[in-house]
């Protein structure tokens, strides 16, 4: 039942970014990062569509995506922030002075890593009342360096195969 759902997923999103290009990509980066838990992710479509349409673009839309989706994480974090900050509040001011301070590298490195949940991260700088701006700009950095590796491998993969198949798409 759960494999049926997933192939289904996997094979509308594929379809839908077919037949909407950058906007599909947009769209399906948006949902993907939007959601804490979303059974989907779009790396394979990145792959994909890297190797059809210009990998730069698709790892700037994708990256864009993203980032917009993860806001919905950061804007919640931030309404929970009274809650957590009642019982909390000394342990999230040290974080957060930690965070201005040298909080780059560590949400660049959580956003290029697929594995890790950034939407956690988002929650967590919600919570803390991070700078918005800081926050937009350091995800959208991991975000594209990782969405570049993957649109780049599947460019230089698809072309590679493509040619030793001797097939020329149109």
């Amino acid at each position: 039942m759960i494999k049926e759902i997933l192939v289904s997923l996997i094979t509308r999103s594929n379809a839908f970014v077919y037949q909407w290009g950058y906007l599909g990509i947009f769209f399906m980066a948006f949902i993907e990062s939007a959601f804490i838990v979303f059974p989907i992710t779009t790396l394979p479509l990145i792959f994909t569509f890297g190797g059809i349409l210009n990998p730069f673009l698709v790892a700037l839309v994708a990256a864009l995506g993203g980032t917009i989706g993860s806001s919905t994480s950061y804007i919640l974090g931030a309404g929970g922030k009274e809650l957590a900050e009642k019982k909390y509040w000394r342990q999230l001011q040290n974080l957060r002075e930690r965070f201005e301070k040298r909080g780059f590298i560590f949400i660049v490195f959580v956003t290029f890593l697929p594995v890790l949940p950034d939407n956690l991260m988002a929650l967590f700088l919600g919570m803390i009342r991070y700078d918005i701006r800081k926050f937009f700009l350091f995800f959208f950095i991991g975000k594209f360096a990782a969405q570049a590796i993957v649109a780049y491998s599947g460019y230089y993969s698809i072309t590679w195969m493509l040619r030793l198949l001797e097939i020329e798409l149109l």
